[in-house]
């Protein structure tokens, strides 16, 4: 049986992939629903911040790892911002 996760997030190293991985899949998800709520392609996204079409494929897939600049971009051109939560 695997160890439950509260429990292998105690261990740094797996901790910071784990969480890395997560913020990746959550921004990825929120860039495309934004997006196609918007009625934008990726090309027309891509166009607006200017970067390539396929940069925004892999942003999307989970694939890039963007700068918090960007990151930052990219949220203000779909009208939204970065809130994080500390407990």
């Amino acid at each position: 049986m695997s160890e439950p996760l509260a429990c292998r997030l105690k261990n740094l190293e797996y901790a910071k992939l784990y969480c890395s991985e997560q913020v990746k899949a959550d921004l990825a998800l929120t860039l495309s629903k934004a997006r196609h709520k918007l009625n934008m392609t990726q090309k027309q996204f891509a166009d607006t911040l200017k970067l390539s079409q396929p940069y925004i494929a892999k942003i999307e897939n989970g694939a890039a790892n963007p700068t918090i600049g960007a990151v930052g971009a990219m949220l203000s051109v779909l009208g939204l911002s970065l809130i994080t939560h500390t407990e």
